[in-house]
Order: structure tokens, then sequence, then C-alpha cells
């Protein structure tokens, strides 16, 4: 079993070990993986006997790993078990909502759970597949760190330019909260009906406790840096990649991705755009050709 193997190798309080089932889904078991610096990460593991590969979710921000309680099946279907945690300050993982001390931590906690998946399931090829914020926090730690044994890049609307001008006051003030307030954090202004204009989704939204709508000073300008440094690096990018977004996003720049995108070679990636789609597309109406989609490439792998 999954959970014996992690109460063996991995620094895990078997206390906060239990099957963990979502009502909206099917019997998943759910663990904490420490992160380098002893912070505490919520996961939730979606076994699959005689699985193909493992795909680690990272979720956007204000997300959590049961955001994707559609997903996992798809990605079981497609023949691979999937291994979705909860970033710092978000869901079930430790720290203040919204918050983060340095965006840099996001790329470590995400190196955590890659060599916490590669020393349990040293057998199965890994791919990582990320949203939003996930996208940068994935595309960053890849380009940053080049580890080995990572198969493909699957991103979802990520999050590498926002769709609408942030005016220069809001980046000065933001700049300045950070020296002076570092703790605060803020609201981030994106409605749920940006996310998704599925009806039934939309009723879940407000029920979901775990989700949350605040930002930092740093998970802000932290999210600023590393875009420009997935612009200046998007070249390096070695892995297989497969991207998928609405052809106008309310929330990100889906242009700032055609544009990173177009620097990529064809053999390398693939960049599949949907009209009339909100920024979640795996949450959205119509998501059963983003599936199909998804399900296409994984079985070219």
């Amino acid at each position: 079993m999954f959970l014996a193997w992690t109460q063996t190798f991995c620094n895990i309080d078997p206390l906060r070990q239990k099957d963990y089932t979502d009502s909206m889904v099917h019997t998943a078991q759910e663990f904490q993986i420490k992160s380098r610096d002893g912070a505490e990460l919520f996961a939730q593991y979606h076994d699959l006997p005689k699985a193909r590969g493992l795909i680690i979710v990272t979720h956007g921000h204000g997300e959590h790993s049961s955001s994707y309680h559609r997903l996992y099946p798809i990605l079981q279907d497609s023949g691979y078990a999937a291994l979705g945690w909860d970033l710092r300050g978000h869901g079930k993982s430790q720290g203040k909502r919204g918050y983060i001390e340095n965006f840099d931590l996001f790329l470590e906690d995400l190196g955590s759970v890659v060599q916490f998946a590669q020393s349990q399931l040293p057998k199965l090829q890994l791919s990582l597949l990320a949203h939003s914020m996930g996208g940068l926090i994935a595309t960053s730690y890849l380009l940053k760190h080049q580890p080995q044994g990572i198969e493909s890049l699957i991103l979802s609307s990520p999050f590498f330019g926002v769709s609408l001008q942030v005016p220069l006051f809001k980046d000065l003030g933001a700049i300045l909260l950070g020296k002076i307030m570092p703790h605060t954090t803020l609201f981030n202004e994106i409605s749920d009906e940006q996310l998704s204009q599925d009806p039934e989704v939309l009723k879940e939204y407000p029920l979901d406790h775990f989700r949350h709508n605040k930002i930092s000073p740093e998970v802000y300008m932290g999210s600023l840096r590393y875009q420009q440094y997935v612009e200046r690096n998007i070249r390096k990018l070695q892995t297989r990649s497969f991207v998928q977004v609405p052809e106008s996003d309310p929330v990100v720049s889906t242009e700032v991705t055609r544009k990173l995108v177009s620097k990529l070679s064809p053999d390398l990636v693939t960049l599949i755009e949907y009209r009339e789609r909100r920024h979640e597309i795996y949450n959205d109406v119509g998501r059963q050709k983003v599936f199909s989609d998804l399900k296409n490439f994984l079985q070219s792998l």
C-alpha cells in the first residue's frame, strides 16, 4: 500500500493519515509531505494498478488539490495515477491563507513533492500538470532546477501574464506594502464568473471553504519576478509540453502564453485554444472536449 511506504520512507505524521473520500469523486489516500523547511504540505494520492505513470497536479492561487475532483478520474482513465497537493497557504497545507514569505518556497515545495514521488514510486515516470499560478510554479521549477525524470509538462491557463493591465500605483503599492506590512493579505478581485460559466460549478464555489481569494504582496510581486524569469529562459525548456488555454482568458493573458509557446519547437510543445471558455477550463462548460484532448496527449507519451 502507498501509505505504508510513506510511513516507512517519509517524514509524515501517521496520526494525520486517513482515507480521504471526496463525496463528489472516488476514494483517495491523504497524507502530509514535509517540505525542506519543515512545512507540512497536504497531498492526496489517486492510485491505479499497473499505471503507465504518475501525474503530479499543482493547483492555482486560491484553489486546492480537491478542486480537481473532475480531473483525477480522467487521468486514471488515461492510465495514470495522480498525486495532488496543496500549496502552502492553501487548502489543508500549513500557512496563512494567500501568504508566502518568499515565492521561491513554492518551487522548493514542488521539488519536495517530486522527490517524495520519485522515492515512493521509482518505477513510474513522472509528469507535471499545473493550472494558472501552479503553471508558473511548475514551469519555473523545471527551468530553474532542471530535475531529472520528468516526462512531460501539462499546463492549463498558465499564469505567465495578467489579462488586464495592472495600474502602476498598484504595483508600487504592493512593493511598499511588502516592505512595511509583508503579512498583509488583500482580496485578489477575481470573480467566480471569471473562473467558470457552468451553473453547477458556480454553486460549488461558495460552499467550498478551502477556497480563498486572498493574496499577499510577495505572492503578487514574486509571480511578476518569475513571469520575467520564464520569459527570459523559456527557450531552455526541454520537457515535452502540452498547453490548454481559453482563446480569451479573463484572468491570465492568453497572448503572453502564445508568445512564449512560439519560442519553442513545434515538436516540443502543443498549444490548444478553446473558444468562449473561462479561466478554469477543467471546471467550465465544454470540458469534455478539454479532457478528450488531454487524454489524446497522454496516450501519445
